[in-house]
């Protein structure tokens, strides 16, 4: 049976660091998401903590397995600011598919795949 050690956290951050005992990488995970966070991320001068997540899961020899899994369904961030990046995106999606050359491998193309991919990603949503 091999130890992993898990590093948790939720926001106002709260860190806690435990090990797990697990036959495999996918068993540590699934160990880690039905963990009980109650006792190792308390702060008695906060309550109501969103963005709880894994922050790493580690294997015996030091290598990270998973990282940045959620734990529940909240996201902090400037819900203005992501809109306006996306809007930002569009823009930039319409100018590099007049300028980028599918054919070159240039950062141009790869850069517009990148952006088309995340809109793609954002419309599903």
């Amino acid at each position: 049976m091999k130890t992993y050690s898990v590093l948790f956290a939720q926001d106002v951050p709260h860190y806690g660091s435990v090990e797990i005992q697990a036959e495999n990488d996918t068993a540590a995970l699934e160990a880690a998401k039905a963990y009980d966070l109650t006792a190792i991320t308390d702060d008695p001068d906060w309550e109501n903590t969103v963005c709880k997540r894994i922050v790493h899961i580690e294997d015996p020899d030091g290598k990270t397995m998973f990282h940045g899994v959620a734990l529940d369904d909240y996201f902090l961030g400037f819900a203005g600011e992501r809109a306006r990046m996306l809007e930002a995106l569009e823009l930039c999606e319409d100018v590099l598919s007049e300028l980028a050359r599918t054919d070159d491998g240039t950062p141009s193309i790869s850069a517009l795949n990148m952006i088309r991919d995340i809109l793609a990603k954002e419309r599903r949503s």
